[in-house]
């Protein structure tokens, strides 16, 4: 018995999406398996897709419902050279970037985070980060999957990021074989944590570049053009916080040299009218 489409749940109460695409492969091979879900979990989907899976849809994607008729009329396997399927999966990642930044809150920082979260689960990387130079000194802002020693706070000088960040440039910077470049001796987390790749880009903000984010590999990774596209997306909506971060600072600047103001108005108003109390006692 033949099949031309299979359409499976990420999570079942009885399976999972990972055993349906497994059993699909051992019984139909070349069968195009889709996940038609609510779950928006990017890293699921980046290991699902490698392992065969034909697309990830979710049921929240106004594409949704277009993307299981083309499944259902034209089903074909997925591989490595099948540019629609390339297509798909790329359009899954865009849906995810869409859903993450219309759900992004009120905090820039809790947003900065959440799209360098975004950012390393998207280009399947071993970690992320958002490193932001602060008065000098290089902070990692927005952290995914960083060792529990990792330190967030230190001096730029020699930091891979630090150099993206000040050599300002429009392109995706792509750095393998860390372990045999300079940076295995100036930059501490190259050696410390066993990397291999680098991919980063500079964030802009006012016209300058303050910060870089960037998705490091345990192992070598070559990014696709889709892989560098969504980078160039992330770390423009990061300079949209940035903007959003610097307008609320002010803002409480602002906030408190009024606050302060009005209470040394009070204190003077009590000053002078210290007199006029004195008067009415005396009487």
């Amino acid at each position: 018995d033949g099949c031309d489409l299979v359409i499976t749940e990420f999570d079942l109460p009885w399976i999972k999406a990972g055993a349906v695409l497994q059993a699909a492969q051992e019984r139909w091979p070349g069968c195009p398996v889709i996940v038609f879900t609510d779950v928006n979990d990017a890293e699921q989907a980046a290991a699902l897709t490698r392992t065969g899976l034909h697309d990830y849809i979710l049921r929240s994607s106004p594409s949704a419902l277009s993307r299981i008729r083309s499944h259902l009329s034209s089903p074909a396997p997925c591989s490595g050279l099948d540019t629609s399927c390339q297509w798909r999966h790329l359009q899954a990642q865009l849906d995810t970037l869409s859903t993450t930044l219309s759900s992004l809150g009120a905090d820039p920082l809790e947003n900065i985070n959440r799209l360098t979260e975004l950012a390393g689960k998207l280009l399947s990387a071993s970690g992320a980060l958002y490193n932001r130079l602060d008065q000098g000194v290089l902070c990692s802002w927005g952290q995914w999957s960083t060792p529990a020693d990792y330190d967030p706070v230190d001096t730029p000088e020699g930091h891979i990021c630090y150099d993206v960040t000040r050599f300002g440039s429009d392109d995706i910077v792509i750095i393998t074989d860390l372990p045999h470049t300079p940076y295995a001796e100036t930059d501490p987390n190259v050696k410390r944590f066993q990397l291999q790749t680098y991919i980063g880009k500079g964030v802009i903000f006012e016209d300058a570049y303050v910060g870089s984010l960037c998705a490091v590999y345990q192992q070598h990774y070559e990014p696709t053009e889709d892989d560098k596209r969504l980078l160039v997306l992330i770390a423009a909506a990061i300079g949209i916080e940035e903007k959003r971060k610097e307008t609320e600072d002010a803002l409480a600047r602002r906030v408190k040299e009024l606050t302060g103001l009005y209470e040394i108005s009070l204190e003077i108003s009590a000053k002078e009218s210290l007199p006029a109390l004195f008067d009415v006692i005396i009487m």
